[in-house]
Parts: structure tokens; sequence; C-alpha cells
């Protein structure tokens, strides 16, 4: 595990409403809450043509690392499953990140408890509350008699405590044949597609035919 005491704002991430891009792989992240509580098989098979989530496919744990490290401007050093990156209690860039991708813990409490869980139960987190994003990755479970499980994938932000780790994780364990809980989505990404501006199409039209032309012309 390694710490860091970045205290900025998201570096290498742009945000879109629906979904972030990595500026650093090209890649666009849908909001994990678009996913909640959907197991692995059903967002798969949404995947294909005229499902709801055509166009996205998984993230593999090593794409996972390297969006946290796009954002955090560190390397995390997560390029697999069950492995971990401990972040400082003072980076305000991994509260951006979980509230850009979507803080799926929320979204749980809220239906739960009407708000936060910390507002619910305000002795539970004397110095502040608890955020994460939740979702699922691509990746199998590595070890040895869990081949029907995969991978997922935490980002937490926990204030909850003096001694409690804001952290980013991905772990095995994740039944791939049923939704996990109400707070966990998936990790889907796309590679970023640049639309030329109709007026460059515009004007490569126009600059081919006048090409054309004064080729006809010559001849």
């Amino acid at each position: 595990m390694s710490s860091s005491m970045v205290n900025a704002a998201l570096i290498g991430i742009q945000d879109h409403g629906t979904y972030l891009t990595d500026t650093n792989s090209g890649l666009d992240w849908l909001d994990v809450t678009a996913s909640l509580n959907m197991s692995y098989n059903d967002v798969s098979n949404q995947l294909s043509t005229g499902g709801i989530f055509e166009g996205w496919r998984y993230a593999a744990a090593a794409e996972f690392g390297g969006m946290a490290s796009s954002a955090l401007g560190v390397n995390t050093g997560i390029t697999s499953t069950l492995q971990s990156y401990i972040v400082s209690e003072q980076n305000t860039a991994l509260r951006e990140l979980i509230a850009l991708l979507g803080d799926t813990y929320y979204q749980y409490s809220q239906s739960r408890f009407g708000g936060s869980y910390c507002q619910a139960y305000p002795s539970d987190c004397p110095n502040g509350d608890l955020q994460f994003t939740y979702g699922l990755l691509s990746d199998p479970d590595p070890r040895p008699g869990r081949s029907s499980y995969i991978s997922g994938g935490l980002i937490s932000d926990d204030d909850r405590h003096l001694s409690s780790l804001d952290e980013i994780i991905t772990h095995g364990g994740m039944p791939a044949n049923y939704a996990v809980g109400e707070f966990v989505g998936s990790y889907l990404v796309r590679s970023t597609v640049t639309v030329p501006e109709p007026s460059a199409l515009a004007l490569l039209g126009i600059g081919l035919l006048a090409l054309g032309f004064a080729r006809k012309r010559k001849a």
C-alpha cells in the first residue's frame, strides 16, 4: 500500500454530466449509478446492439487503476484485482471523483434512510460522512475455486472517524449471476469518439472539389 498527499482538483478528467473522460487513456466512463443493483450478467446482456448500455463495455481493473491515477495525478499502482491504494484524508480530488462517477452509497442510503447514513445515524459518524463509488469490473477473481466470481472496484472517502481510511481497492468475490447490493453498479467504458465539426467537413469537401476541378482543367 502507498499513500498520497495530493490536494488538488481532478487533473486528467473531463466531466460530461452522465459520463466522464479520462484524457490520458481516451476512455469515457459511464456514471456507475446508471447500473445500480444490476448483476454482471444483467449488464453484460445490455451491452450489445439495442441494449441500454450499447456502445459500452466492462472496464478492467488496470483501466480502473489508470483512471484513478489520472484523476489524482499520482500512480496508484493498481493494475489487477486484489490491490489497494491509500489516499490522504486531505485529498479533495477523491471526493470530486466520487461525485462525478456517482456516489453509489448515497443512492442506497437515500432510498433507505431518506438521506445519508450519517444523517440518519449521527452518533456513528462523529467526524464526518461516508461517500463511495462501488462497481463491478471485468476481471475474474484469480483465487483458486472462485472462477464464477468477478472483481469489484471501490473508491471510498470515509470521514466518520479519525482512524477511517480513504482508499481505492480492487477485490474479488463478486458473484456474476446476481446483483450484489443496491449500492453496487458497474464500471463501463468506451473509447472516446472524436467527430469532426460540420465546418471542418465542409472545408474538406470544398477542398476536394477544388482539387478535382483543377485536375480536370489540367487534363
